[in-house]
């Protein structure tokens, strides 16, 4: 885990200079407002694909995807979409 936390003003200016590249939503797919601020619910948030709860580096970018606060608020600490489900095995060649 990253001795960095949320709060820590490195990770401040890194997500700001995140939020000023990537302008859609990953989880709904619509435009995020750049000129919309905290807490407006559709102002930009970085959500992170691998919820940080789970001990996740807050720090790796690489695990960052911009959403909308409100999107990123009821998604929760929930695993996106297809993590739960086992991986597929290759079909049989016949």
């Amino acid at each position: 885990m990253s001795r960095w936390s949320a709060r820590s003003r490195k990770y401040q200016q890194m997500r700001a200079a995140f939020l000023r590249t990537h302008t859609t939503c990953w989880l709904c797919r619509q435009p995020i407002d750049v000129d919309l601020a905290y807490p407006h619910p559709m102002s930009g948030s970085v959500d992170h694909h691998i919820p940080a709860s789970t001990g996740h580096d807050v720090l790796d970018v690489g695990n960052w995807r911009a959403a909308h606060l409100r999107c990123n608020q009821s998604r929760g600490n929930r695993k996106p979409k297809g993590m739960d489900a086992p991986p597929l095995r290759p079909e049989r060649a016949w």
